[in-house]
């Protein structure tokens, strides 16, 4: 029963696109859904408004918004999975985009079943005044009891999609058949959805096709990019006749994310297809937020449970065996997904035991039992050798790395200890790379084995046996650089209302931090007091005394590392909390950029009477660096024993609601 649809000749300037169809397109915005899962669902009413407001003056006709698991599981996921806690409410959600939209149409993803989405919770839907309603069903799950989802919501108004999860797990003619079903019920729009973003083109397009020859509905396709295949899967179910097609904001969405927004949008002007959407204040609301994206769905862990099919919400487990039994993540994940498919429960949240063993069983057989410690050993030895044959040896690395991301080079050298960094910190920012290393002696460097930029700490300038760079020289005091990190953390970490918190003043370092967050207005007390949620900035070796105070949703800084702070985040996190490492790195960076913008611009006033570079000091007084402030998400989630967590989207979400404030709306 497929619906009428009109295909004409591709011009020679179009090419590949061919054939191209003129039917009606439809994007589904899906960024405050589907995007919420990446940040932790810490949008605000404040992200909801901007981003309603911003799509629909653009031209986007379809507007998803709510909890990502649908509306109402929200406040079971508070109970279960307490990090997954939403900040806002369904019924917030859904008022602030009725409030905001005109013309848009808004929806929501109902997630059919009675644990948390009962089918009265429908009523509640329609009275905020949504205008359809997804409904997410399991295969298995659509039978002709579970139409009452369907029908009540056709009885209130509203119209209705299935959505329908994991699709690839029954073949195209069985969704076909439940396809039917379902528009028999009162469905008006079916969405085939690749929740593990593994599916091919060719297979989209047997999908798209098996429910157009079944239903008269308007199909639409939900990709993910574990594979890097969402785009031309969304281009490949248009061609096969799909009229609807989801994307987010920079491709933001669970696991490796959605067809990016701008780029779908792009793709099918290129294509000839009038959307309608003007893509610039679009492309400008993306940037805005693009803070919230960085160094998400980058995980190779991603790419390969694509390959296998895996839902990510199945990924911690199989990591967990595969650890427990010592194999290869990668090969092991990958017949753990074959074992699932074959056993028929990939739509599973738990699998048999015997779907690990049989997987297991197959890595030994193949002689793929060992995991890749191996090369992980080689990596931190060839490290280690770069430190121990001191600051030359790391010079040259950095000439390598230099030369290999086409950036300059940094050495930063400090009296000392590189304090807590076992005598070195490699470092690298978008357009540097760099190493803070403790000064031992003069370093003699052939001219191109030289830094491009050399930072030096204030107790070392102006040593005659200091080593020659290709650029300029800098100094600045490598305390300022730590404390500034440390402040940063504690600033972002206030910002979302967390109190500063600094146990064991009678160590010299930490009253040295405390005076310089003071200075900043960020006066920490000795004692955790009765603050909702507290910041604290420690040792290690002092855990035992205070650790009785931490509490669930409390963040530590830790100021030392290695075994001492690997045991002591674990009994962080034990207490409910995050264990932290300050973003050193990233201000380094952040300050080096700021010393070569100040000196490009100052050059000609600062050079000496030969025409040299001159030596630079602390020419701005230190943390006062815009650059320092902005560090972005590093200040939450710099190399370290913990994972991001709800504190780094509360921040992250608090970060971009700065950007929106002090740029106006796009």
């Amino acid at each position: 029963m497929r619906g009428a649809c009109a295909i004409v000749a591709t011009s020679a300037k179009v090419g590949v696109f061919a054939p191209r169809v003129t039917m009606d397109v439809r994007v589904l915005e899906t960024t405050i859904r589907d995007g919420g899962y990446e940040v932790s669902h810490q949008f605000t009413e404040e992200d909801v408004a901007l981003v309603v407001s911003t799509l629909e003056a653009a031209g986007v006709g379809l507007i998803e918004i709510g909890y990502g698991m649908g509306v109402g599981s929200h406040t079971f996921a508070s109970v279960t999975r307490p990090k997954e806690r939403a900040v806002i409410s369904d019924q917030a959600h859904m008022r602030t985009a009725r409030a905001t939209a005109r013309r848009a149409k808004l929806g929501v993803l109902y997630a059919c079943g009675e644990v948390f989405c009962p089918v009265e919770y429908l009523d509640e839907v329609a009275a905020a005044g949504m205008d359809f309603v997804r409904l997410a069903y399991m295969p298995g799950d659509l039978t002709p009891a579970n139409m009452r989802y369907v029908e009540r919501a056709r009885e209130l108004g509203l119209t209705v999609s299935i959505n329908c999860m994991q699709s690839y797990i029954v073949p195209p003619v069985e969704l076909g058949r439940l396809a039917a079903m379902t528009e028999k019920a009162g469905a008006a729009w079916w969405y085939v959805v690749d929740s593990a973003g593994g599916m091919q083109p060719a297979e989209v397009r047997d999908y798209i096709r098996a429910i157009r020859d079944a239903t008269g509905m308007a199909v639409g396709l939900h990709a993910h990019n574990n594979l890097g295949l969402a785009l031309a899967n969304s281009l490949a179910a248009l061609e096969e006749g799909a009229t609807l097609l989801d994307c987010t904001l920079n491709g933001l969405g669970r696991a490796t994310g959605n067809p990016s927004t701008e780029q779908l949008i792009l793709a099918l002007q290129a294509r000839g297809h009038e959307t309608g959407i003007d893509v610039e204040p679009i492309a400008r609301l993306a940037q805005m937020y693009r803070v919230l994206f960085e160094g998400k769905g980058n995980s190779p862990m991603h790419f390969v449970s694509g390959a296998s099919m895996l839902h990510s919400r199945n990924v911690p487990a199989v990591t967990a065996q595969a650890r427990q039994r010592g194999l290869s993540l990668a090969d092991y994940m990958v017949r753990v997904g074959r074992e699932a498919r074959e056993e028929a429960c990939l739509d599973k949240f738990e699998f048999p035991a015997a779907v690990f063993e049989r997987a297991a069983e197959g890595c030994k057989r193949a002689g793929a039992g060992e995991p890749a410690e191996p090369l992980v050993r080689t990596i931190a030895g060839r490290l280690a050798a770069q430190r121990d044959g001191g600051a030359a040896k790391l010079c040259e690395s950095l000439v390598v790395r230099s030369a290999r991301h086409h950036v300059p080079s940094v050495l930063h050298l400090v009296p000392g200890e590189v304090f807590p960094f076992d005598g070195a910190l490699p470092w690298q920012s978008a357009s540097l790379v760099g190493a803070t290393v403790a000064w031992s002696g003069a370093i003699d460097l052939a001219a191109d084995r030289r830094p491009s930029y050399l930072l030096v700490d204030s107790a070392l300038a102006g040593r005659s046996d200091l080593p020659a760079c290709r650029q300029r020289a800098f100094t600045c005091a490598w305390d300022d650089l730590w404390s500034d990190a440390i402040r940063a953390v504690v600033a972002a970490a206030s910002a979302v209302g967390m109190r500063p918190w600094l146990p064991g003043f009678d160590d010299a370092r930490l009253r040295r931090i405390a005076d310089r967050l003071a200075a900043a207005g960020l006066d920490p007390a000795p004692e955790r007091g009765a603050a909702e949620r507290a910041i604290a900035v420690a040792t290690s070796d002092e855990l035992a005394r205070w650790i009785g105070q931490v509490r669930a949703g409390d963040a530590v800084i830790l100021v030392d590392r290695g075994a001492q702070a690997r045991a002591a985040a674990d009994a962080i996190r034990a207490a409910g909390a995050q264990a932290l490492m300050p973003p050193v790195a990233a201000v380094i960076a952040a300050r080096v950029h700021e010393l070569i913008a100040l000196t490009a611009q100052l050059a000609p006033l600062l050079a000496g009477p030969d025409g040299g570079a001159p030596w630079v000091g602390p020419l701005v007084a230190p943390g006062s660096s815009q650059a320092v402030v902005d560090v972005g998400l590093s200040a939450i989630i710099e190399d370290g024993p913990h994972e991001p967590g709800d504190l780094a989207a509360q921040v992250a979400a608090a970060r971009a609601r700065t950007l929106v404030d002090g740029t106006g709306s796009p």
